[in-house]
């Protein structure tokens, strides 16, 4: 509740002004529109840091499932730095693949700024060089992800709010997979990679479902912008902002994908939190992508600048309790 009144939307009226204190929380507990909705969104609570390791699996129609990445992730939300009173940034993004072996040894950096600026990398073992990369935003498809998921769809939406116009529609009760610890903590093989994907959906033993007052927020693409997307309608979990699921619409109006954001309860930071396990049903060719995370360790501060910079590219640093 502090962030009433020392948090508010810049005049561009999609950036946050964080200059009069804004840090930590939800920057709009009693959100008025669609902006302050998904700012909500973007400074839910995933701790300061965190390193994640995880595998995303591509499965086909047929039920073919074809490991389309194998990685360390690591995340930063800028709003929660305790060092940094004023933030800088909004969230940071880096990943170092370990397979398969087509992508082994590459890595990327995203950073996007409270200017709305996003600024990437990417670092290629076959040059050995680290170069700008634009592309990693908006609609470009994710490779490591089979296509199936675009860079602004990573934790439901990423990146600027500049092409969509936000509509905060209200709370409604809906069904989101919640307490999800078969998935999460599998204990047997039914709910491990080998039991859990079926043709077109997952195992649906695996996969828990909660009633939960949800915000809904509808984004539909500006007039002159550019998305092979239409309309998004985005369904928040009430309490905690970070998980819920989104529906996302062609340009024939038709239902193009679901996403899944599931959520859980973090005990060690005791409060409800989701990871980058966000599987995306594709409803036209009927394959989806579902990255798992086997693994994640949070962190009481981000990496130093020192550590987290595009020079860093060219060595892994993120490993268990290494970081």
């Amino acid at each position: 509740m502090k962030n009433i009144g020392r948090c508010a939307i810049a005049a561009d009226g999609m950036t946050l002004d964080v200059s009069k204190g804004c840090h930590g929380g939800f920057p709009f507990p009693i959100p008025k529109n669609g902006v302050e909705a998904m700012w909500n969104k973007k400074a839910a609570y995933m701790g300061a840091a965190r390193v994640m390791k995880t595998a995303s699996y591509y499965v086909k129609p047929s039920g073919e499932v074809v490991i389309t990445n194998q990685m360390f992730i690591y995340e930063e939300g800028g709003l929660y730095d305790p060092d940094k009173p004023i933030p800088t940034h909004e969230w940071g993004l880096r990943s170092e693949y370990s397979g398969p072996a087509r992508i082994a040894g590459q890595a990327t950096m995203i950073v996007d700024g409270l200017d709305g600026q996003r600024k990437s990398w990417s670092y290629q073992p076959a040059t050995r060089r680290t170069r700008l990369a634009p592309d990693l935003a908006a609609d470009t498809p994710i490779a490591a992800q089979g296509g199936a998921q675009l860079y602004d769809q990573l934790n439901m939406f990423s990146g600027t709010l500049e092409r969509w116009d936000w509509k905060l529609l209200g709370k409604q009760e809906m069904y989101i997979p919640y307490n999800i610890y078969s998935l999460m903590n599998p204990t047997s093989d039914k709910c491990g990679p080998k039991g859990l994907f079926m043709p077109n959906h997952p195992n649906p033993e695996c996969v828990r479902w909660e009633l939960h007052r949800v915000w809904h927020v509808q984004a539909t693409l500006k007039e002159g912008k550019r998305h092979i997307l239409k309309k998004r309608d985005f369904f928040f979990d009430e309490d905690s902002w970070i998980g819920g699921i989104q529906d996302t619409y062609d340009h024939n109006d038709k239902l193009y994908q679901v996403l899944w954001a599931p959520l859980w309860p973090d005990y060690i930071k005791k409060v409800t939190i989701g990871g980058s396990s966000f599987p995306t049903f594709d409803l036209s060719t009927r394959l989806y992508v579902f990255p798992l995370v086997s693994q994640s360790w949070s962190m009481d501060k981000p990496l130093s600048s020192s550590q987290f910079n595009s020079d860093t590219l060219t060595n892994f640093i993120l490993r268990p309790g290494g970081y």
